[in-house]
Parts: structure tokens; C-alpha cells; sequence
């Protein structure tokens, strides 16, 4: 029996079910007699999903989101806690990851093209370590980052054998986002203190421009999604989330945020119906110039959208220019190889740059800083991995137009395109601790995991009508003798 049969096996399952509700048992024993009543939850948690055959990859990813979103709750008796358990949670996803693998080996998950410039960019991650000013640092992060790719071109490539499991994925971000886009509702609406901050909604998180980033990545999937989606009540639920989610992104007044969900969104809606779209924006540019040709008072817009327009901070983007040519002036130091993973933010200190009126100025530019860590050759790396996988989705779509792999392949590449341009204003793609950064590595793999399932399906089909080909040949030959 080979190794593959031998871990799909039922009697290997049932083996492994009864190892796992042993090692529970003996857990939840030790954690009664310490007193530790959250691993008792986490226990009933896997027993649960033990009992109810909930065994998915991505069930275990949706967890993995939540915790990482409660690390970044406000509340310091929330935050404390899964400030660790985030990591605990990622190191047990990449395991699951790996088992994941393990499993799906006998439906050939093989590496795609999409693979060479990812692991080559983890490859530089990890040699940046060797000239790195903190080289301990650049490891720690560096490993981290190599737990999200594991999880991301490992498990959920391994896991999407067909569309329907890469839709489970993204269902599962999509899940998350009840506790983030109707809960800031809820929030704003009873205004619970704390929830506005210098007039931005930030609901229960630390920053406002968290509920950006949640905006950027999540509206062009939903939008997708609510119109797309094969199951009814799905299609409902992220058309909910879809609503909530726009006066959210447009009450945490986050500019990157609402920028790129528009552009995500817009890509898609060109795409799918290009005429009826850019008539539309021929027709508002049209009635926007008469309005503006008539000097019309757009002073109580502007007022309701001071929040998010913030006028006076545009000229240098709330001193975001001031932190890029800091950052531009670090990179130059080091221009192809960078200065070592993961230390954008050190590094301003290590060069004696300061900022007045702040302690720890952010790089906010996952490009600028990707330069100033990893070079030329690293951020040319992280755009090559970036526009592989939009464009391996693009195509996916452009093959298959109104099937359900080319759609999710659709959605989830303009929600790559959104995040993307998002990542000009802020440092989002490799903290992999945020609840955002390892859904963005998982699209990427997915957008290029249903590039290659189509690929798949096309050769066999092209191998079934060439042997039916083969077949008939026979008779030809006979009926024509």
C-alpha cells in the first residue's frame, strides 16, 4: 500500500480520530487540574470538530483568521490574550498545512509556475538573513513568513483539488467578516466609547485603518461573490456583508481602504459588463462637469466627508512622503539586497533618522519597505508574485466567462488588484500576525491554483475526445471497406 492510500485509508482515519480524542482526553485532564479553562474551550472546540467530521483546511483557516483578528481587538484583556495565540494558531495551521499535503498527494497537487518566483522570493527572504543589521530579528520574521507561503502554496494549493474547495477557502474569509464590517455598525450606531477616534470609526480594533485594509481585500470579493455565488443564502449573506462593509470603509475614513476597494471593484465590473460601465462613467464625468461648471455648493458633501477626504493632510498624505523619502534615502544604502527581512521600521532608527512629534514612524508602503529590507531584487519578486497570480486569474476568467471556477477566479484576482494597490499606502502583505496577510497569500495562491485546475481540465478533455478519436478509427476503417 502505498503511502498516499495508506493516510486516506478508513481504518487509518479511525485510528487517527481515536489518537486524537486520546491526546484531548488527556489535555483536557491536565488543563482541569491546572486551571487553564481556555484550552478546555479550545479542546471542546477539536472535539467537536472531531465528532461532526469537520476536518476541513478550511475550518482550521477560518480559526487561524479569528484568532488573529482578536489579537487586534482594543481591549487589553483581549488583545493580551491572542497576542500569543495568534502564533500558536499559525504554527498549528502550518501543520495541518503540511498534513494537508500529505493527504491530497495522491490528486498530483504538483507546483504550478506561480511557485518559482514565491519560493524564490522566500529563498531571498531567508538569505537576507546573512547580512541582515539584526540577523535574529530577519530569522524570526523570516520563519514566520515561511509558515504563511507553507500554508498559503502548500495547504490551500494542496486542499483545491477542485473549485469548489478553493470557493471553501474564500467562504472562510468571508465568515470572518461578520465580527468586523456589521459589528462596526453596531458599534457606531450604539456609540460605545472608544469607538471614534479623531472622528474615524475604528468599532473594537486598535486602528481605523485596520477596518481599511478589511475593506480593500474583502469588497471585491463580496461584490463578486453576492452576484455570482452558487449558493443562495451565501449570495445573501455576502450581500449583507457587501453593504455593511462600503459605510464601514467609508466611516473609518480610511483613503487606501476605500481607494482600493473602488479599483478592485470597478476592475470587475469593466470586465464582466465593459459597455454598460463605461457609458455609466461617460455619463457621471458628463454630469459631474456641469456641476462643477455651475459652481453648485458642495459644501455639506464635504462636511459629511472631511473624515475620509481630510483636505489638509493630502498635500503629503498625513506625512506618509515625509516616511517614503526616509525610506527611499535607508534603501538607497543598500539598493539590490536591502538591509534585512522584516526591520522597515528599525531601520529608520539604525540610519539615526527621527520624526518629530512620534516614537515609531511606520514605512506605511509594503513596496518602500519590501526596497529598504530586501532590495530591488526582492520587491521585483514580491510585484512578479503579485501580477503572476492576478494575471494566471484573469486568465482562468477570460477562458470561462460565466463558469463558476472562471467567476471565483475573477473575484478573487480583483480583490488581489485591490489589496495591491492598497500596499502603495500601507504595509500590509507580510506581517503575517494581522488577520489580512495570510488571506492575501492565499489568494494569490488560489487565483493561480484555478488557473491550473482549468489547465487540468482542458488537457483531459482534449486526452478523452483524442482516445474516442482513436477508438472510432476502427470502425471507420471497417464501415468504409
Amino acid at each position: 500500500m502505498s503511502f498516499a492510500r495508506f493516510l486516506t485509508d478508513r481504518r487509518t482515519r479511525g485510528l487517527l480520530v481515536f489518537g486524537a480524542l486520546s491526546a484531548v482526553s488527556v489535555l483536557a485532564g491536565w488543563a482541569i487540574y491546572s486551571g487553564e479553562k481556555k484550552l478546555l474551550a479550545i479542546l471542546g472546540l477539536l472535539t467537536l470538530h472531531l465528532f461532526l467530521r469537520r476536518w476541513y483546511f478550511s475550518d482550521f483557516y477560518l480559526l487561524t483568521l479569528a484568532t488573529a483578528a482578536l489579537s487586534h481587538v482594543r481591549y487589553g484583556f483581549v488583545q493580551d490574550e491572542f497576542e500569543r495565540d495568534k502564533w500558536l494558531a499559525l504554527f498549528a495551521m502550518a501543520g495541518i498545512a503540511l498534513l494537508t499535503m500529505l493527504l491530497k498527494f495522491a490528486s498530483r497537487p504538483w507546483p504550478s509556475w506561480i511557485h518559482l518566483p514565491v519560493l524564490g522570493l522566500l529563498g531571498f527572504v531567508v538569505w537576507s538573513v546573512s547580512w541582515s543589521v539584526r540577523p535574529w530579528l530577519s530569522f524570526q520574521k523570516a520563519g514566520v513568513f515561511g509558515l504563511g507561503v507553507v500554508v498559503a502554496f502548500g495547504g490551500a494549493w494542496a486542499y483545491a483539488s477542485g473549485v469548489r474547495q478553493a470557493r471553501k477557502i474564500l467562504d472562510a474569509h468571508v465568515d470572518l467578516l461578520w465580527m468586523v464590517f456589521p459589528l462596526a455598525l453596531v458599534t457606531w450606531f450604539l456609540r460605545l466609547p472608544g469607538c471614534i477616534s479623531a472622528g474615524r470609526l475604528r468599532s473594537v480594533f486598535e486602528n481605523a485603518n485596520a477596518l481599511g485594509v478589511w475593506s480593500s481585500m474583502s469588497l471585491p470579493l463580496l461584490f463578486g461573490f453576492m452576484l455570482t455565488h452558487p449558493t443562495g443564502w451565501r449570495r445573501k449573506l455576502c450581500a449583507f456583508f457587501f453593504a455593511t462593509g462600503c459605510l464601514t470603509a467609508f466611516l473609518s475614513g480610511s483613503r487606501g481602504g476605500v481607494g482600493g476597494a473602488m479599483i478592485g471593484i470597478a476592475i470587475y465590473a469593466v470586465l464582466r459588463w465593459p459597455r454598460r460601465y463605461v457609458v455609466l462613467g461617460a455619463l457621471g464625468g458628463l454630469v459631474l462637469a456641469f456641476l462643477f461648471a455651475y459652481d453648485l455648493d458642495f459644501g455639506f458633501i464635504t462636511q459629511k466627508t472631511e473624515h475620509l477626504v481630510r483636505a489638509k493632510t493630502l498635500s503629503n498624505l498625513s506625512d506618509r512622503t515625509i516616511a517614503w523619502q526616509a525610506a527611499i534615502l535607508v534603501g538607497d544604502h543598500a539598493p539590490w539586497r536591502g538591509h534585512g527581512f522584516g526591520l522597515e521600521d528599525l531601520l529608520y532608527a539604525e540610519f539615526g533618522i527621527s520624526f518629530v512629534g512620534t516614537s515609531a514612524f511606520a514605512v506605511h508602503s509594503t513596496y518602500l519597505a519590501t526596497y529598504m529590507t530586501l532590495g530591488r531584487i526582492g520587491t521585483g519578486l514580491l510585484i512578479l508574485c503579485i501580477a503572476a497570480a492576478a494575471l494566471f486569474g484573469l486568465d482562468a476568467w477570460r477562458r470561462d466567462r460565466t463558469g463558476q471556477l472562471g467567476l471565483t477566479a475573477l473575484a478573487t484576482s480583483c480583490a488581489i488588484l485591490a489589496g495591491a494597490a492598497h500596499g502603495v499606502v500601507e504595509n500590509i502583505f507580510f506581517a503575517l500576525g494581522n488577520p489580512w496577510s495570510l488571506p492575501f497569500w492565499v489568494m494569490l495562491a488560489l487565483a493561480a491554483r484555478l488557473w491550473t485546475l482549468q489547465r487540468r481540465e482542458v488537457a483531459e478533455k482534449a486526452r478523452i475526445a483524442r482516445r474516442q478519436a482513436e477508438a472510432a478509427r476502427p470502425l471507420l476503417r471497417l464501415r468504409s471497406a
